[in-house]
């Protein structure tokens, strides 16, 4: 109650006008078509610094605001529909890739293409190098190379590659938590000049022993 120079006076019987602006949140659904779109892992950096082309099919989808877009996919009008590790992509023909992306409204099925005929590979030896890494003190690195390495680029530049231009290092994910023992790691194949090359397959490792 409220007192005045009448009595008592209910607020209920009143309405109050505020001296500022009231501020009220309206949750709105934006439906819209975005353009699909691909991340790629291990992309090299020609192709990050210059472009990268490719198909995406179907080429759009239709989504709402509520199912995961976020205001810079909103203004780009563009959806990334899945991540493509540039090491799977095979040098030397057109590549038809699967991806299944999640719209929260069901699955939605697409096909990325890449053409990769103009491009060229070699199987080469390269040699192991963690002079720029971390390694744990426990570790031993016991392989001196990395063998039969599949190296994708332009066909003149691969045949220009030194022995040493390219090269393996270990990865280290997990490697401090290694009980005592001799273990077969993953081994990341590394460019040192050819930025437009990249490693195809996922299949090389380096021996460690870990005391």
């Amino acid at each position: 109650m409220l007192e005045s120079d009448v009595g008592e006076l209910d607020p209920s019987l009143f309405t109050v006008a505020p001296d500022g602006p009231i501020y009220i949140t309206i949750p709105i659904n934006h439906t819209g078509t975005y353009e699909a779109v691909v991340d790629f892992s291990n992309m090299p950096q020609y192709y990050k610094t210059n472009g990268f082309d490719y198909t995406v099919s179907p080429a759009t989808i239709d989504i709402t605001s509520t199912t995961g877009v976020d205001a810079t996919q909103m203004q780009s009008h563009q959806i990334s529909v899945g991540t493509v590790d540039f090491s799977d992509i095979v040098p030397g023909i057109v590549n038809e890739i699967p991806l299944t992306f999640d719209a929260g409204d069901g699955a939605h099925e697409y096909t990325v293409r890449i053409d990769m005929t103009g491009m060229s590979s070699r199987t080469i030896t390269v040699p192991v190098d963690v002079s720029n890494i971390t390694i744990p003190s426990r570790v031993k690195i016991a392989s001196s190379e990395v063998a039969e390495v599949t190296v994708a680029g332009p066909a003149d530049v691969l045949k220009a590659l030194e022995k040493n231009a390219v090269y393996a290092v270990p990865v280290t994910d997990g490697m401090a938590s290694f009980t005592e023992g001799s273990y077969a790691v993953q081994a990341k194949i590394v460019f040192r000049t050819a930025t437009n090359c990249w490693a195809y397959g996922k299949d090389y490792t380096i021996r460690i022993e870990v005391s």
